[in-house]
């Protein structure tokens, strides 16, 4: 019975660490590269966009991070509010941008 329990333990440890491994992005947001950033203004994808009050920014590990820390070149998913103000941003590992090129390509 022990072993039983062990098991289904170190089963469900791993099925739960492989699902939290790759974050849920919005399947609406735009993708873009981040050409210039001068707060509270981001160019990305050519068009400059300014940061929206209570604008948030995930890293690659799905953390706030202040606007400071968005580099140029990266490649974002990025929201725009009602206003046309940059809402959320999305930092993209290699693979997420390879998923959401491969996604927008269908």
């Amino acid at each position: 019975m022990r072993s039983g329990s062990i098991f289904l333990f170190i089963l469900f440890f791993f099925v739960a660490g492989g699902a939290a491994a790759q974050r849920l992005l919005p399947q609406e947001a735009a993708l873009g590269k981040v050409d210039a950033f001068e707060y509270p203004y981001a160019q990305i994808a050519g068009k400059t966009y300014r940061l929206a009050p209570g604008a948030r920014i995930f890293d690659t590990w799905n953390r706030v991070v202040m606007p400071p820390a968005l580099p140029a070149d990266a490649r974002v998913l990025y929201r725009v509010d009602g206003n046309g103000d940059l809402s959320r941003v999305w930092l993209l590992t290699p693979e997420e941008l390879a998923r959401e090129e491969l996604k927008r390509r269908r």
